[in-house]
C-alpha cells in the first residue's frame, strides 16, 4: 500500500501545476492562505487532493482523502522534488496521525514510527534503504521520551532485544534472538551496567538453565 500512495501522490505532484507557471484553465483558481508559521502560501484544492504552494510555486504539502470522506488522511511534505520528504498517515481514519514515514531524494523508505491510538509515535523503525528491510527498531510505550526497548535485525530479522524494565533509561535485561527464538537472557538486576544472571531458554522457551554471573 506504501509504494501505491507514494506513487499515487508523486504523479498528482507532477501533474498538478508543480512551479511557478499557473494552474491549467480547467482548476480552480489558486487561493492565497497563510500557514501554521504566518506564512502566505497557494492554496488549490482539487478532491480528493489538497495541494500548498509556496508563493514560489513550489509544492510544499498535499493532503489526500483516501477513502472519500471528505477528511484528508494523508499528509505528504515536499521541499521542491515531486516525490514527498515525509508523511503523516491517518491510516485508520480516526482523526489521528497512527504513522510517520521519512524518504531519501529518491523516494526511498528510510524510517517510520507507528503509534497504536494515535497522535504519539511509539514504535520508531529504520530501514537499510537498499534492502528495504528493517535494521532496527526502539519503543517509548509510554510516552516519556526514553525508548525502553531496542531491537537489532540482520536480515530482516530479530537478531537481539535491550530493554529497559524498570524506566531508568537504563537497558536492564538483553535478550539474544539470533537463532531465531529467545535463547538466553542475560539480566543486570542491580543496575550496575554489568547483568547478574543469565537465562538459557530451549526452543520451545522453556527455560533449562539460570547461571550467577561473576565479578
Amino acid at each position: 500500500m506504501r509504494p501505491l500512495i507514494i506513487a499515487v501522490i508523486a504523479l498528482s505532484a507532477s501533474g498538478c501545476g508543480l512551479g511557478s507557471k499557473p494552474p491549467a484553465p480547467d482548476l480552480p483558481p489558486w487561493k492565497v492562505v497563510k500557514d501554521a508559521k504566518g506564512v502566505e502560501m497557494r492554496l488549490l484544492e482539487k478532491p480528493p487532493y489538497t495541494y500548498l504552494y509556496a508563493m514560489d510555486g513550489t509544492l510544499r504539502q498535499m493532503k489526500f482523502d483516501s477513502n472519500g470522506d471528505r477528511k484528508p488522511d494523508v499528509f505528504a511534505y515536499f521541499s521542491g522534488r515531486n516525490s514527498p520528504d515525509r508523511l503523516e498517515i491517518d491510516s485508520n481514519h480516526d482523526g489521528a496521525i497512527d504513522r510517520w514515514e521519512e524518504y531519501n531524494p529518491e523516494g526511498v523508505l528510510l524510517r517510520y514510527a507507528t503509534s497504536r491510538k494515535g497522535g504519539v509515535p511509539e514504535r520508531f523503525v529504520e530501514l537499510d534503504p537498499a534492502t528495504k528491510v528493517p535494521t532496527q527498531a526502539e519503543t517509548d510505550l509510554d510516552h516519556d521520551g526514553k525508548r525502553e526497548r531496542l531491537e537489532i535485525f540482520v536480515g530482516g530479522k530479530l537478531n537481539r532485544a535491550e530493554i529497559d524494565t524498570d524506566g531508568d533509561g537504563k537497558r536492564d535485561r538483553v535478550q539474544d534472538w539470533s537463532l531465531g527464538y529467545l535463547s538466553t537472557e542475560e539480566i543486570d538486576r542491580d543496575g550496575d551496567g554489568r547483568a547478574d544472571i543469565r537465562i538459557t531458554h530451549t526452543k520451545s522457551g522453556a527455560i533449562s538453565k539460570v547461571e550467577r554471573l561473576g565479578r
